[in-house]
C-alpha cells in the first residue's frame, strides 16, 4: 500500500486487523468508523504522514504498537471506552500529544499496560471536547 494516501471505511468494520495499515507510509488521513471496536497490534504502524487521528467512542482495545513509527502524528483522542491498551503503543511518535477523556492517571485505569506510553508522550488527562 505504499502509494495509499485516504481510506474511507464502512460502518461495517469492527476490528482494524493486526497490520492492516502498517507501512502505508504515505497515509495522511482516515477516519475510523463508530462501529470499531478494536484496533489492532501494529495497525497503523509506520504511518509517517499520519498527524491527526480520532478514536470513536466504540472502541475498546487498542492492541501493542498500534501508531508506532507514526513520527508526524500530533494529536490523538483516547476515549473512555478504551480500558485496554497494549506495550509501546505511541513508541517513535515524537510529536505526538494524547488527550484522554480520563480525568485520573493511567495507573487507575484498568487494563492498561504500564508499558502503553514507554516514550512518555504528553497526556492531557481530563480533556473534554464537543
Amino acid at each position: 500500500c505504499v502509494k495509499l494516501t485516504k481510506v474511507y471505511s464502512p460502518d461495517s468494520i469492527t476490528v482494524i486487523s493486526e497490520g492492516a495499515f502498517g507501512g502505508c507510509a504515505l497515509l495522511s488521513s482516515i477516519e475510523i468508523p463508530s462501529s470499531v471496536k478494536s484496533i489492532e497490534t501494529y495497525a497503523f504502524s509506520s504511518c509517517t504522514l499520519l498527524s491527526n487521528i480520532n478514536i470513536p467512542n466504540s472502541v475498546t482495545s487498542i492492541g501493542n504498537m498500534a501508531f508506532s513509527d507514526c513520527k508526524l502524528l500530533r494529536k490523538i483522542i483516547i476515549p473512555k471506552s478504551v480500558s485496554a491498551m497494549g506495550r509501546d503503543v505511541f513508541v517513535g511518535c515524537y510529536s505526538l500529544t494524547i488527550y484522554c477523556r480520563f480525568s485520573n492517571s493511567v495507573s487507575n485505569i484498568y487494563g492498561w499496560d504500564k508499558q502503553w506510553n514507554s516514550s512518555n508522550v504528553p497526556v492531557i488527562w481530563g480533556y473534554s471536547y464537543n
